[in-house]
């Protein structure tokens, strides 16, 4: 398959119009049209730049198959877990200002994905790593989200993977008790938090670190994603018969 008619057939997968291509290109609207038409030869750097738009969609698509909605439960249970320092809980809205007084700003491509969901620019360890938020859309209030880190070299991911391994418990000493467990996730290492107040013995949330994969094609490489994933109390009741897919 060529590549005018890989952009196009993932481009109308993605329910993009050609200008919302451009636009996350950064490239003009006759130049995805020319490349749609078979037209032309575009210069490499038009090429990597709508290959990073490809990347980062083909993420959030994996992304939505774990999406779920979930209202509010344990309301006696006030602590939450924190996300980047933010608490898991109250309205997106807030939760995105507190994000934005951090330096992290949604991404102009949250408005082509469902309400329910909501995605931020974290560089962090150097990389173009990536936040989602998860809320709920009838309360607004979120209580899941995921830092996304992805390579085409697995071994570029594993310091991160091993940091964070050691640096979750640390985090949760001071009045909280956590079990650890480890298990596999397609056929890779996953590592799961359970995150309990030591006084009430309230479960506060779990945390999860885990790799996936977006198989290779004709266009791209296998790219490798490792997923650290924090799931408030608020939602684990909801969640867990989808236990499967983590």
């Amino acid at each position: 398959m060529e590549l005018k008619d890989i952009m196009k057939q993932r481009r109308e997968t993605l329910s993009l119009t050609q200008q919302d291509l451009a636009e996350m290109a950064q490239v003009g609207l006759a130049t995805i049209k020319d490349i749609e038409r078979g037209k032309g030869n575009p210069a490499l750097s038009t090429v990597k730049k709508i290959r990073r738009i490809g990347q980062k969609f083909l993420l959030v698509i994996s992304m939505l198959i774990a999406f779920f909605s979930a209202t509010a439960q344990n309301a006696n249970n006030s602590e939450h877990l924190k996300f980047l320092g933010i608490s898991l809980h109250g309205s997106i809205d807030n939760f995105t200002n507190q994000m934005r007084m951090k330096g992290y700003y949604v991404n102009p491509s949250s408005k082509n994905f469902p309400a329910g969901m909501r995605f931020f620019d974290v560089p962090l360890f150097g990389m173009e790593s990536m936040a989602m938020v998860y809320y709920d859309t009838e309360t607004k209030n979120v209580f899941d989200a995921s830092i996304v880190f992805s390579s085409f070299d697995l071994n570029e991911l594993k310091p991160i993977y091993d940091t964070y391994k050691n640096e979750i418990p640390n985090k949760w000493t001071k009045g909280h008790d956590f079990a650890a467990q480890i298990d596999r996730f397609m056929d890779m290492p996953m590592w799961r938090f359970s995150i309990t107040n030591s006084k009430t013995k309230d479960l506060i949330g779990k945390i999860y670190i885990y790799y996936s994969t977006i198989p290779a094609d004709e266009e791209f490489d296998t790219i490798y994603q490792l997923f650290i994933r924090y799931r408030d109390h608020e939602a684990l009741p909801f969640v867990e018969q989808y236990q499967d897919l983590f």
